[in-house]
């Protein structure tokens, strides 16, 4: 495979990846929010991430399927980026916090 096919092929792996792992935030807010108690604002807070877990979903995943359809890397290169972005926040946060 030449330099050309890996770098089409890379976009849409990373996009996928992130989507994947988005998805999986999701799913963890969603739970933490129908278990957090009303003390303190966990509650809110919970809902609060919720909603960013699902606004970064909702405009990556849409950016992903447009990409796919139209077979444009330029979109799956958005895709990945606005998808990778909560990833590699909470990697760095969580970086931050073990030094």
């Amino acid at each position: 495979m030449n330099i050309r096919g890996i770098l089409k092929i890379l976009p849409k792996v990373l996009a996928g990846l992130f989507l994947a792992v988005d998805v999986a935030a999701l799913l963890f807010c969603c739970a933490w929010a129908l278990q957090a108690s009303t003390r303190e604002g966990e509650q809110a807070y919970a809902i609060a991430y919720l909603t960013i877990a699902a606004l970064f979903v909702a405009v990556g995943g849409s950016i992903f399927v447009v990409g796919i359809r139209r077979g444009s890397a330029r979109w799956l290169g958005a895709a990945a980026a606005i998808l990778g972005l909560p990833s590699i926040i909470g990697l760095a946060i969580w970086l931050g916090l073990l030094g």
